[in-house]
């Protein structure tokens, strides 16, 4: 079942509800951004339905924002965050519409990243930044990428 909302858990575990997701859906990636923001990064609306949509949640204003959507839906894998330059949306399942898993999707975040964080240009370069497919030549991933290794900057 789809859940849409958000929680923040103290250093005591006291559970706190906050604004709730836009688009409810589970078996979401998920990535954290320059320390501020978490990127739900599309998901699975139904048991045979995934969604292209994309949000970030800012953490000092508590408020969701939209960013662009996935070239295709993608649920069940891992985003990776790669020095605050780009996020990483690794191959997986994407329904029965999905396309093609083996895609990693890659957000460019280095024209956000020329403004500070508490700057509104940045959340505004971030949520136009579109998402950039770069193609697994030999189609090795071919299954979800639940956990991804990073090491000397590279996947």
């Amino acid at each position: 079942m789809p859940y849409a909302g958000c929680l923040r858990i103290d250093n005591n575990f006291k559970l706190t509800e906050l604004a709730p997701r836009p688009t409810a859906a589970y078996n979401v990636p998920v990535a954290f951004v320059g320390e501020r923001f978490i990127c739900a990064l599309g998901g699975q609306i139904s048991s045979n339905k995934a969604t292209t949509e994309c949000e970030a949640f800012d953490i000092v204003k508590c408020k969701w924002f939209k960013i662009q959507p996935l070239p295709q839906p993608r649920y069940s894998t891992s985003a990776v965050v790669m020095n605050n330059m780009a996020i990483y949306v690794m191959p997986g399942p994407g329904g029965a519409q999905g396309g093609n898993a083996a895609n990693i999707f890659k957000l460019d975040l280095v024209a956000a990243s020329k403004h500070s964080k508490e700057d509104v240009n940045y959340l505004k370069n971030m949520a136009n930044q579109k998402w950039e497919t770069i193609t697994v030549p030999d189609g090795s991933f071919n299954q979800a990428a639940p956990s991804v290794c990073i090491a000397e900057n590279a996947v």
